[in-house]
């Protein structure tokens, strides 16, 4: 399932329709959010922060990382560690802060 054939599904209504689109745009705002935070304070985020950034709750974060991580098409950046509550996501390699891998993915 793709985000435009959910966006555009007759089941939806206009309300549910507006948050698709805005989790799409979340969607691909969160690789850079993640990289200008880490570069700013040299620690990742954690989910509340970056759902607080987004104005959205942590479980559509953490439904957009899960994406994220199913999609081959998304370079990795973080690794996930999903029952750390307050440090989801850790830089797989700390000499190298840039190269960090996203949920999931090893």
């Amino acid at each position: 399932m793709t985000f435009s054939k959910l966006h555009n599904d007759s089941r939806f209504e206009k309300e549910e329709k507006d948050f698709i689109g805005r989790m799409y745009e979340i969607f691909f705002q969160i690789p850079g959010f993640l990289k200008s935070e880490h570069e700013r304070t040299d620690a990742i985020p954690t989910l509340r922060r970056i759902a607080d950034h987004f104005e959205v709750t942590d479980n559509s974060i953490d439904l957009l990382l899960t994406v994220m991580a199913a999609d081959r098409r998304v370079p990795s950046f973080f690794v996930r560690r999903p029952h750390h509550q307050r440090d989801p996501l850790t830089p797989a390699d700390p000499d190298r802060p840039l190269a960090v891998l996203l949920p999931g993915r090893m």
